[in-house]
Parts: structure tokens; sequence; C-alpha cells
């Protein structure tokens, strides 16, 4: 057995699951409020018969201390090998995309952390597209998917059609402006952040869902009117990393074959 050949093939799983995520994250370089992935690659810890405690705040090994360090027992070190590379895990990473104006009075983007919350088929969801605008009964809906946006207490908010125009303050607060004079408070946005970001799940659509919410801090986030918020996605950065792993897949594809033939040479040798 040659065991650098599992961690080569290790390694280009590795690779290959990096492209995937890089390349998801290119085809929406251009989507309102997406928050790119990624993938995170950890290395494997030793055999349990491993027992080095270096690194990890003890003293440094002896040699006494590596398993298969008898030079006649290579049986005993190959199976107590491990370790290499793989995706430990992905996540999603919350930076601050750019904001784009538009002009729109139901046009919002938000400047800081946090979510929007809207309604979906399967309860509350969580997102950053702030396209939203007025559905036929009034609902305040997101422009895709017509989903509606929930306000503080976890009810739709709903927007007249005879409003002159619709306010949003900073925190999140709706007015109706009427050609009257008059102004209505219509209700406030629910803006929430998770309690631990590593629970966000993406849904697709540009949704999210959390183990936990709680409301934003309005010192750290504001509501911006007539912006939306870009992809949170560098081009040229996830192209830079899509070369690198390409390349990193590549080189461990070519260490698999060679250490196939490597591994051929020696069966054919060894045969009477």
């Amino acid at each position: 057995m040659l065991y650098g050949l599992y961690q080569s093939a290790q390694g280009a799983a590795t690779n290959q699951r990096e492209l995937e995520v890089t390349a998801n994250n290119m085809a929406n370089a251009g989507t309102t409020g997406f928050k790119r992935e990624l993938a995170l690659a950890g290395h494997y810890r030793p055999h349990a018969d491993n027992r080095l405690s270096f690194g990890q705040g003890g003293a440094p090994p002896s040699l006494t201390d590596l398993p298969g360090t008898n030079p006649f027992d290579l049986g005993s070190a190959l199976a107590r090998m491990t370790g290499g590379n793989g995706l430990a895990a992905t996540a999603i990473d919350l930076a601050q995309g750019p904001l784009n104006e538009t002009g729109g009075d139901l046009d919002v983007a938000l400047a800081g952390p946090g979510f929007f919350q809207i309604q979906s088929d399967d309860g509350p969801v969580l997102t950053r597209d702030g396209r939203f605008t007025r559905g036929p009964d009034g609902t305040l809906v997101t422009a895709e998917g017509g989903r509606p946006v929930l306000g503080e207490g976890g009810g739709a908010l709903n927007v007249p059609a005879n409003a002159a125009r619709i306010g949003i303050a900073p925190d999140g607060t709706l007015s109706a402006s009427f050609d009257d004079g008059t102004n209505y408070p219509l209700g406030k946005l629910s803006l929430v952040e998770p309690t631990d970001p590593r629970s966000l799940t993406k849904q697709g659509d540009g949704l999210l869902t959390a183990a936990e919410t709680r409301p934003v801090d309005p010192r750290e986030t504001n509501v911006r009117q007539g912006f939306v918020e870009g992809s949170g996605v560098d081009s040229v950065r996830e192209t830079m990393s899509m070369i690198a792993a390409s390349r990193g897949f590549e080189t461990n594809v070519n260490l698999v074959k060679l250490q196939d033939d490597t591994l051929g040479r020696l069966l054919a040798a060894a045969r009477p």
C-alpha cells in the first residue's frame, strides 16, 4: 500500500469541493445581498495511538513517543499513519457588501450586521436583499418571490395604495405621507442577527436560516432607504482562488497517477 496515494486522493477531493464553492460564488457576483461562502480545509488529527502532545502545551516528544519508529516495524508505522487535509466545513462571509443607490422608496439596505426577516412557507427566514415592493393586497413583499416582509412582533407590514411617499428611518421605522400633508406610522422592520453566526444555513434564493436570532444593535446597524446591497463577491479574488484550487487539484491527481504507476511497477517486479 502506498499511503501517499490516499492522501493525494483526499487532497484532490478537497480541491474539487473548493472549486465548487468558488464557482457558486462567482455565479452570484451580481446577486443582490449575496454572501460568499468559504471552503475551510482542516488537517486530520493523528491516530489515537500517537501520544504526541507537542504543540498543545506539552513538551517536545522523544523518538520513543512516535509510533512505528522501529525501522523493522513498517507495518505498524503504516497502520498508525493518519493526517492529510480535508474539507472541514463551509462558512458564510458576512462582510458588508457595497451599497448601490436606486432611489426607490421601498429599496432598503443594511449598513452593518443583521438581516431582514421575511415569511416563507416554512416560517421566518433571513435575507440581505432589500428590494421590496407593494403586493396586490397592500402587503410589503420581496421583489423576488413575493414573500411578506415581517415587522417587529412577527406580523406583516402593509403599505397604503394612496400614499404619496413611504419613508423609512435608519432604525427601520416605516411611515406613509399623503397629499393632504398627513403622515402615519406603518410599523417597523424586523431586523435580527444570528446568536451564533456559525448556525447560518443557506436555503437558496438569497435566503438563510439560523438556529437562534436576536434584535440587531441599533448603534451598529442602520437602514439606508433608496439603496440595495450588492453582492459580497470580489470576482478577482474568486478567480485567484479558483486558479489556486485548480492547480492543487491537478497536482494531486498527477501524484495519484505517479503513485499508482509506482505501485504497479513494484508489483510487477515482485512477481516470480
